[in-house]
């Protein structure tokens, strides 16, 4: 779930995938390098890309730059009535304060393209996103268990 808060919302790059050279003891006449930029509510693409090129001006005698994907950040209103109700469900069965809940997710998802649709959506469940696509990737089953009651609150209040 992505809230408004900035202080929240922390942009994130990686660079993803790297490639040059082909033996150890030989200097490579040029590397290529993936960048994996997301982009916070707050900022423009734009300006991401302007920042990018820039540091690639600085240090790259010459380059060469495409975009290969562009997914546009989500924001859900904080006092939204999925996003108050999954706090309040939380709350009632002691998971934690729903405050915590209200943070970027810097992964990709389709919840992009439900948003658009004006569809109130949010990106939440078991699992710490440190243990995502991570070699040890895990998930308790009692975060599982906890996740499927706070789920079924919820529901239950919105009169599903």
């Amino acid at each position: 779930m992505i809230s408004s808060s900035k202080r929240r919302c922390i942009p994130r790059c990686s660079v993803t995938m790297i490639a040059g050279g082909v033996k150890e003891n030989i200097v490579p006449d040029e590397c290529s390098f993936t960048i994996d930029r997301r982009v916070a509510p707050y900022e423009d693409v734009k300006d991401v890309i302007d920042e990018i090129k820039a540091v690639l001006d600085a240090y790259a005698e010459e380059y060469e730059m495409s975009i290969i994907a562009e997914r546009s950040p989500v924001c859900i209103d904080e006092s939204s009535i999925i996003v108050r109700g999954l706090s309040d469900a939380l709350a009632s069965i002691g998971m934690k304060d729903g405050d915590d809940l209200l943070y970027c997710f810097p992964g990709s998802t389709d919840n992009e393209h439900i948003v658009r649709e004006g569809i109130e959506s949010i990106v939440w469940g078991p699992g710490s996103i440190e243990q995502a696509h991570a070699v040890d990737e895990h998930i308790e089953i009692d975060d599982v268990r906890r996740c499927a009651y706070a789920l079924a609150l919820l529901l239950s209040r919105l009169g599903y």
